[in-house]
Parts: C-alpha cells; structure tokens; sequence
C-alpha cells in the first residue's frame, strides 16, 4: 500500500504477494471501519475449467435374488452346458452378462473431474483411505477404541495435508 491505512496516517497494513504471480490487479483505500480504513484489492484468478468424464456403474445391490437365480436357472448354462471347456466358459460368459444386464442394467453418469492438486500425493490418499477405514470400524462395532482409532486417523490426515501443502508453498517461493 502507498496510502495511509490508519486514521493517525499510518500504514499498517500489508498486502503481500509474488511478483511473478500477477495475482494483484489494483488496489485502493476506502472508508474508514474502525481506526482503520477499508482496503479494496481487485485479485486476477481464473476458475479452472472442469473437464467431465463419463463412467458406467452398476446397482448390483438392487437385484431380486430369487429373479436373478430363477433365470440362471432355465438358462441353458445350467438345462443344457457344453461338454467343451471352451465352450462352457463362453456360454458362462455370455449367460451372466445377459442376466445382470436384465436385473442390473450398466447406467452411464457424467461426472466432473477436477485436476490433481499440487500438495495430493500417494501418502496422502493412503492416510485418508485408512482414516476412511477407521470410521466405517467405529460405526459398524461403535467401540470406544475404534472411535480413538478414528480421531487419531482424522489429525493424522490433517497434519499431512497442511505439511504437503507447506512443501509446495516453500518449493514454489
């Protein structure tokens, strides 16, 4: 700032940034909130464009059991099978697609799919599956050591992401 930001005309206030960022496009002093002036600061970011990925899926845990298994059983699989290896595996094959196709039809979703941030590295998605494990053990049993299990997951994911993401903010300075 190269105004006064105090009503006694000091500059107290700091606005820091790199130049080589171009993050800060203009800045100006308003009124005055309490013994300080407001600062305006018109910052230059661009929203990163989402790219969109289709994937298929299958909602197996709505199949009838009873459906499902009444038709694998007038299928020919199971009325008449091949006596050639080759053959059974194929039929095999082809009958449970056609089955699951019919009780559990594959569906095709867009889905947003967002770039890999700087500081996400394998520890990290590692450290967030195990505190995922964690939680599914503590609501399934509700013991009081699982919960513990649970809540030392939870800042031992914490403490990694603010150290990966301190690493990059130190290697980009």
């Amino acid at each position: 700032m190269q105004e006064r930001t105090h009503i006694y005309s000091h500059i107290l206030d700091l606005v820091i940034s790199r130049d080589d960022d171009n993050l800060i496009k203009g800045m100006f002093v308003s009124s005055m909130l309490s013994d300080h002036f407001l600062i305006n600061i018109n910052i230059s970011v661009q929203k990163q464009s989402v790219s969109a990925k289709d994937i298929s899926y299958r909602k197996y845990k709505s199949i009838d059991k009873e459906a499902f298994l009444a038709d694998l059983r007038v299928s020919s699989l199971v009325l008449d099978p091949p006596d050639d290896v080759d053959h059974l595996v194929d039929l095999y094959d082809s009958t449970m697609r056609d089955i699951v196709d019919e009780h559990a039809p594959l569906k095709t979703k867009e889905m947003p799919s967002q770039p890999m941030l700087p500081w996400y590295n394998k520890k990290i998605q590692a450290t967030k599956r195990h505190r995922k494990y964690c939680e599914g053990l503590w609501i399934k049993t509700a013991l009081c050591v699982h919960y513990e299990m649970f809540k030392v997951s939870k800042i031992l994911v914490k403490d990694i992401f603010a150290s990966a993401k301190c690493d990059i903010i130190i290697e980009r300075s």
